[in-house]
């Protein structure tokens, strides 16, 4: 844990992680996905997240950090932090939301690492800047995102440019192939194509938001550990040497020795493709050996290994002397008045679903304040 003051003693960022997360990150995949979210108590603030995947896909926490807010300042903090307790890993990738203050954060503080963008966020804005419906864009563009081949990815381009002619193509191209798709990112996304597992674990820390910041960190703490102890239970009851396998259909060049496919996901993914699968099934091999350490249940039981314990009674703590003389008093600024929101402001593109009626069926109002006739069956 890492506590950050300003010079009159009023507290500024603080960072968390557990040594669970620390060294079971080793084993997951190395990619991260941050998100922020707002707090609800009385001094307000945000709480910065990065979270990974392991072997089967489970969200597996990383690092929280309590700040004033997603500034320049919090976000260079946060990455350096999430640098110095966790390091750099060989093709890692940092994947979250269009925040341009993240963008240039990771280009200042992780330079080698690649920055990827979460599709689901990037899908929302075209429907915004080009005024067209999710059912018109969203199946192309999610599928050109996740396309392992360019001849797939090309036909996927297509079908936006027939549905928004000269328009698309050039707003996504100035973005960058590389920070959206599959097929041309510098690293490899594996699976994680948006930020949901993020979206996910604020989901999950939302009764901790109401929560003062020593409160909220027991919160968070208590989290990791139910987290923790819960997957460790599916790793010992699993008898599976692998827990991850793909799906399944031209004429592929298959290199097994290479790991390598025409297809493409036998390289990306680090998974056997169903070619792959079918080769070495005739050649009544062993598949597990062409697969990822990384989807192997002895990387998960690594993965869970560290134990996260209790705190005990706070009468039995040993505290250094610097702990017990440190003064830190609440933020600056004023508490707002009113009563806390508790839901986040939604974005332009995110309209409330319109309620309708259960008597008559119309929009507007419910069956207790209905003049109309009922609607007939």
């Amino acid at each position: 844990m890492s506590l950050i003051r300003k010079k009159d003693d009023t507290f500024l960022f603080l960072f968390m992680a557990i040594t669970a997360s620390i060294k079971g990150w080793r084993h997951c995949r190395p990619v991260i996905v941050v998100d922020g979210t707002f707090l609800k108590a009385s001094y307000g603030g945000t709480l910065l997240s990065a979270c990974t995947q392991d072997g089967i896909g489970s969200i597996f926490p990383l690092a929280f950090s309590v700040v004033d807010s997603e500034n320049d300042g919090s976000w260079v903090w946060f990455f350096t932090k999430i640098r110095q307790t966790f390091g750099l890993r060989e093709g890692m990738c940092i994947v979250s939301d269009k925040h341009m203050r993240i963008e240039t954060t990771i280009k200042e503080v992780y330079p080698e690492v690649f920055h990827g963008l979460c599709t689901y966020h990037l899908l929302n804005n075209l429907k915004a800047k080009f005024k067209r419906k999710n059912s018109e864009i969203r199946d192309p563009f999610i599928a050109a995102a996740k396309a392992y081949t360019n001849e797939e990815f090309q036909n996927q381009m297509s079908a936006l440019d027939n549905r928004n002619v000269g328009e698309i193509r050039p707003y996504l191209s100035n973005i960058g192939y590389e920070k959206w798709t599959r097929l041309h990112c510098q690293s490899k996304r594996y699976f994680v194509m948006t930020s949901n597992i993020a979206e996910s674990l604020n989901a999950a820390t939302v009764a901790g938001r109401d929560l003062p910041v020593i409160a909220l960190l027991k919160y968070l703490r208590t989290l990791v550990q139910d987290w923790t102890c819960r997957h460790q239970i599916v790793v010992k009851r699993s008898n599976d040497f692998i827990f991850k396998v793909t799906e399944a259909k031209k004429i592929f060049v298959l290199d097994l020795e290479k790991r390598t496919c025409t297809c493409n996901k036998f390289q990306m993914d680090e998974i056997p493709c169903p070619h792959a699968l079918a080769v070495v099934k005739d050649l009544n091999a062993d598949p597990y050996q062409y697969c990822s350490s990384y989807y192997m249940k002895e990387t998960m039981k690594a993965t869970y290994l560290e134990t996260v314990y209790p705190i005990p009674h706070e009468g039995t703590w040993f505290l250094l002397e610097e702990i017990n003389t440190m003064v830190i008093l609440p933020p600056e600024g004023k508490a707002k008045s009113g009563r806390p929101k508790k839901r986040r402001h939604k974005a332009a593109w995110e309209k409330s679903a319109k309620s309708k009626c259960g008597r008559c069926g119309d929009p507007g109002h419910n069956r207790k304040t209905c003049r109309n006739q009922p609607k007939t069956k």
